[in-house]
C-alpha cells in the first residue's frame, strides 16, 4: 500500500491589506447577513461573489424546519449569479458567519457547496478565489475550490 498526501497551501492575509475589490466583497458578505433566514440554529452565513465583469451579488442562508432542504448562502449567491448572469465567470466569494454570540470564524462551505463552486470553476474554466476569516483582523484565501475538495467529482460525461 502506498499512502499519498494531498497537500493544502493558503494564504493568511490581513484585512487591513484588502485591496478595493477584497474590501468591497467584505463589506458586500457581512451586509447580506441581514438577509439570513436562521430561526433553528441562529447561524447565519452569508456569502458575496464577485463576477468577472465587476459585479458583485450576496446571498444568505435560508432555514425551514426540515433541515435537509435548508439552503446554503453559498447555493443563494452562486444560484443568484448563475440566474442574473448566465454567461459570466466567477472570480472571489468571500463567506462570513456569525452566531448568537458573534462573528464566526473559519466558517468553511459544506462539501455541498464546495461541489457546486468546483463546478462554476469547471463550467468557466476559471478558479475561484475564496475567503473565509479566520479572524478580527485576517482572513484565509484559496486560490481555488479544488483546494477545499480536492476529490471533487468532475462533472464530465461518460463516453
Amino acid at each position: 500500500m502506498k499512502k499519498v498526501s494531498i497537500p493544502f497551501t493558503y494564504e493568511l492575509i490581513e484585512n487591513s491589506t484588502f485591496n478595493d475589490e477584497e474590501k468591497l466583497l467584505a463589506t458586500e458578505a457581512s451586509a447580506a447577513l441581514q438577509k439570513s433566514y436562521a430561526p433553528y440554529s441562529n447561524f447565519k452565513v452569508a456569502c458575496s461573489i464577485l463576477l468577472e465583469n465587476g459585479e458583485i451579488v450576496s446571498g444568505a442562508n435560508q432555514e425551514v424546519a426540515a433541515y435537509p432542504v435548508c439552503i446554503c448562502a453559498e447555493g443563494v449567491a452562486l444560484s443568484t449569479a448563475s440566474s442574473q448572469y448566465p454567461n459570466v465567470a466567477l472570480k472571489a466569494l468571500f463567506i462570513v458567519a456569525q452566531n448568537v454570540k458573534g462573528l464566526v470564524f473559519n466558517a468553511a462551505p459544506c462539501g455541498v457547496c464546495r461541489q457546486r463552486i468546483v463546478e462554476y470553476e469547471q463550467r468557466f474554466n476559471n478558479e475561484i478565489a475564496i475567503y473565509l476569516p479566520q479572524s478580527e483582523t485576517q482572513t484565509i484565501k484559496v486560490d481555488t475550490a479544488k483546494t477545499l475538495l480536492p476529490l471533487s467529482f468532475t462533472g464530465d460525461k461518460l463516453k
